[in-house]
């Protein structure tokens, strides 16, 4: 519930945020640690019983706060790592290709999960250290794999980027009435422009052979 709730929530306050890091990344590396920390503090024993008591209320309170936490993180990551793709592309088929990715390798991780935490509970007996070493281990790729993402996407220069590039491959269709073929390299797209000034329909051409969708706003 809580990630039902907040997903539609953060989606809207991202579009409105900016910073000099960017729209969407500064709400990704807030979710990198609110999906983090709690996730470890879910399987360790009940931090508000230490504090207030040992009762069944207080643990409940406990570990509900824990998942309401982790899911708002999670909906910080998730709504603003989809949203960068616009950001990042021209061509509805890169911003395909790379929420493909997205998913392909999402399945990948929940996978590798499940092959962990099979082989640790065929080999360890105390269940405790079973699900602690899972939360752990399971944390330490994501953390790993987050700051490679976090490394690699620049949200404000490749946004600018692309944005440029949006400009200048409008000039050129006005300028000249054109087939286009784009190719991308990474985030960059290289669009080879070949003049039709005898076809009767090169916007139909240009539509079917590239689909330009609009781009996310810059901050």
């Amino acid at each position: 519930m809580a990630d039902g709730i907040a997903t539609p929530i953060i989606g809207v306050l991202s579009d409105k945020t900016n910073t000099k890091l960017g729209k969407r990344m500064p709400w990704y590396y807030v979710g990198v640690i609110l999906v983090s920390v709690p996730t470890i503090f879910a399987f360790q024993p009940c931090i508000f019983c230490r504090l207030f008591g040992k009762t069944s209320y207080w643990a409940f309170l406990n570990y509900t706060f824990m998942c309401v936490v982790l899911n708002i993180g999670w909906a910080m990551c998730q709504v603003s790592h989809m949203s960068l793709v616009p950001s990042l592309s021209l061509s509805r088929e890169r911003r395909d290709h790379l929420n493909n990715l997205r998913g392909t390798n999402t399945f990948i991780a929940n996978l590798m999960v499940l092959i962990f935490a099979a082989v640790s509970f065929a080999v360890i007996d105390d269940e405790r250290l079973k699900y602690e070493l899972l939360c752990q281990v399971s944390v330490g790729c994501g953390v790993l794999a987050s700051l490679f993402f976090i490394y690699h996407i620049q949200e404000k220069a490749l946004t600018r980027a692309c944005r440029r590039l949006a400009k200048e491959f409008k000039r050129s269709l006005a300028a000249n009435p054109t087939t286009v073929s784009s190719s991308n390299v990474g985030s960059r797209e290289t669009f080879h422009l070949v003049g039709l000034k005898d076809s009767p329909e090169p916007k139909q051409k240009i539509n079917s052979e590239v689909q330009v969708a609009p781009l996310d706003e810059d901050p």
